[in-house]
């Protein structure tokens, strides 16, 4: 993965973490998320592109962001697990980044 598109999914992650994060503590940016997994609904909506999986089971080392999260999926259902042990120099630059995003909304 190119670093642009790093970057990207990066500052996906801190704004899914929640907009206000970006004045808040490290306290609130550690700790443990959880995301529930549901593939099933698309069949019924009809959507352009459906995307289905069996079996999942995903560990990732996020050092950049600092954290670790894991992923299982089976039968399209599941969840991904994750926490965050600490706030990096590179989660602070893009926190900066989302900052003067948001200035600029207001």
């Amino acid at each position: 993965m190119g670093q642009d598109a790093q970057s990207m999914n990066q500052l996906v992650l801190v704004a899914k973490l929640g907009k206000n994060m970006t004045n808040s503590s490290e306290e609130k940016y550690c700790g443990w998320f959880i995301d529930w997994i549901e593939q099933w609904s698309q069949f019924i909506r009809h959507d352009n592109w459906n995307t289905f999986v069996f079996i999942q089971i995903e560990f990732e080392d996020d050092r950049c962001m600092g954290g670790v999260e894991t992923t299982i999926i089976l039968l399209g259902l599941g969840f991904r697990l994750r926490w965050n042990y600490k706030e990096t120099d590179r989660l602070k630059e893009i926190k900066g980044y989302m900052a003067d995003i948001l200035e600029r909304d207001d």
